[in-house]
């Protein structure tokens, strides 16, 4: 677990999946249209994700954590290696689901700590970065924040 004041970021449990299924994808929608619209992610149903989307992809993942503000869930986090198994070269991903939590700061907050964990579990990392698409302003403007190189 990763706790900075009201922010946590932890693996996230069996428990949380009809809440996190909640958040992602019956309450909200937004997110979607700013997470590459061009991947045309699909909408799951609660039975879906709770039966096949969140054990192969959620459930005991290394590399897929919950954001947390207030005991709340209000996103995930996810890194994988491009190199595969050299894993000097790591891209992370953040998503934050409710338009309410977006352009306060916490996005930058959540990836600067995910960010020193991934350094801190990978100490041989080389290279990490995230990937956004050209209409994601509010992305690029956070990897700018980050002192991330273009």
């Amino acid at each position: 677990m990763i706790k900075d004041k009201d922010l946590v970021i932890r693996e996230i449990k069996s428990s949380d999946i009809v809440e996190l299924w909640r958040q992602a994808f019956r309450d909200n929608l937004e997110w979607m249209k700013w997470n590459g619209p061009y991947f045309e992610d699909p909408v799951y149903d609660e039975e879906q994700f709770i039966y096949e989307i969140a054990p192969k992809y959620y459930l005991n993942k290394e590399n897929k954590y919950l954001i947390e503000i207030d005991s709340k869930i209000i996103g995930v986090l996810s890194y994988h290696f491009e190199d595969r198994e050299l894993k000097k070269w790591l891209e992370f991903g953040v998503l934050i689901f409710d338009e309410p939590y977006w352009g306060q700061g916490i996005g930058q907050r959540t990836c600067r700590l995910w960010m020193n964990y991934i350094f801190e579990k990978y100490e041989d990392i080389q290279r990490i970065g995230f990937t956004t698409w050209s209409g994601n302003e509010r992305m690029i403007k956070l990897g700018q924040k980050l002192g991330m190189i273009e």
